[in-house]
């Protein structure tokens, strides 16, 4: 494939990838940053010796990375870990008959020492009415004998917040419960020591929902703390 692209040098990644991985990488150094966007938008997924070309800019800085790629992107689960990204490719595309090919990008995740699928990967769409299509129309559509789970991908950052939001929650759920069995101990305990006129002892009927009060104020102060950090 020739390109009038102003390339100043490039470079193929040659390391072997055994017989998991088919393709490889490379990177082009151009010009200039426009000279690289424009090299992006014409030839991602192209043709070369029958596969897609996945051609997109390369970001040293993370952060850098635009957060509305996920905006078009679906999630992929329960993929054969023996599995290339033209075979999905192919998968996704055909639920499209009749319609212009709307993939951007396919990536499959990979252990990085053997090449061997996760059996998850990505699918990027050019719009958002895409994305939906593929989500309704193939989520547990079959490929090689297994039902796909397809949803919509979230940005890795927002994944942790959930997660990290998520086991305050059961944090916050089994303090309660740890505090709610102490409470009982103590009622418990009233109960031997002054039996069923605990109650009538000053003092005593108060303890456990005092207690009880003071513990769960303490848990919430932590937990909206815990928030606001």
């Amino acid at each position: 494939m020739e390109s009038k692209l102003p390339t100043i040098k490039a470079k193929v990644i040659t390391k072997l990838h055994g017989d998991q991985k088919d393709n490889k990488n490379a990177y082009v150094l151009l010009k200039s940053e426009e000279h690289a966007q424009k090299a992006a938008e014409k030839l991602n997924q192209a043709v070369l010796n029958g596969k897609h070309l996945r051609v997109d800019i390369d970001q040293k800085d993370e952060g850098a990375k635009s957060a509305n790629d996920f905006e078009t992107t679906v999630f992929i689960g329960n993929l054969p870990f023996i599995v290339n990204e033209e075979e999905v490719r192919s998968h996704i595309a055909s639920g499209y008959k009749g319609k212009p090919d709307p993939i951007k990008n396919v990536r499959l995740v990979r252990d990085p020492q053997t090449f061997v699928g996760k059996g998850i990967g990505y699918v990027q769409f050019a719009d958002k009415e895409s994305m939906r299509f593929c989500i309704e129309e193939l989520n547990n559509s079959r490929f090689q004998g297994r039902p796909l789970r397809i949803k919509k991908a979230v940005e890795p950052k927002r994944l942790e917040k959930k997660k990290r939001r998520t086991q305050e929650r059961a944090e916050l759920r089994q303090q309660s419960k740890e505090e709610d069995d102490d409470i009982a101990r103590l009622r418990n305990f009233e109960k031997a020591a002054y039996g069923d006129s605990s109650s009538k002892v000053p003092g005593i009927s108060q303890d456990s929902k005092t207690i009880k009060k003071e513990k769960k104020k303490a848990s919430m102060e932590a937990h909206f703390d815990k928030i606001k950090s």
